[in-house]
């Protein structure tokens, strides 16, 4: 079987904790895609942190912190809950990002 399309990101702007997002793409057998994104924290470099924003050439040289779990966006839409429902009181679902660990069969962890 052939491997999914992959995407993947790096911050474009200066961020204390950078991290990569991966964006897998299945396709479902009619004429669209389920996508799985996930993003993983990247170690920032000893000198990086203090330098800040003035010395930002992009995070796509930093490496993975592996120590750092990943996380897996959750589609709150499809999920219902309490925390949902008032989250939609307070926002649009489509402004909404919500992350969850395990592999995405956690429960939500940042928001």
């Amino acid at each position: 079987a052939a491997a999914a399309p992959l995407i993947i990101g790096d911050e474009r702007a200066w961020t204390e904790a950078p991290t990569r997002i991966y964006v897998t793409l299945k396709p479902d057998g009619k004429s669209g895609a389920t996508a799985t994104v996930r993003r993983q924290v990247l170690k920032v470099p000893a000198g990086s942190e203090s330098a800040g924003a003035a010395s930002w050439k992009g995070s796509w040289m930093f490496e993975e912190d592996k120590e750092k779990p990943a996380e897996t966006l959750i589609n709150l839409r499809r999920h219902p809950t309490r925390l949902t429902v008032l989250l939609a009181r307070l926002e649009n679902l489509s402004h909404t990002l919500a992350w969850t660990g395990n592999n995405g069969r956690g429960g939500v962890q940042s928001i």
